[in-house]
């Protein structure tokens, strides 16, 4: 995998933030809980049956991810 100086810096700089398991843990709530709203959002503006099950999917999965890190 090729990544370009930029890319490489950003996932350093992000990298050197995360430092123990506890402040992964803490940082990946969040990230979860943005696709679990995004997805919600789409699913509310009545998307195309395939695209609703993709999103459900993502809401439950996800959702579980976020109680067992909580």
């Amino acid at each position: 995998m090729n990544m370009d100086h930029s890319m490489m810096m950003d996932h350093m700089d992000h990298a050197t933030m995360i430092n123990n398991e506890e402040q992964f843990i803490a940082e990946m709530i969040p990230h979860h809980q943005e696709a679990v709203d995004s997805s919600i959002a789409l699913l509310q503006a009545n998307p195309n049956p395939e695209l609703t099950v993709l999103l459900n999917l993502i809401v439950d999965g996800q959702s579980k991810e976020i109680a067992m890190m909580q």
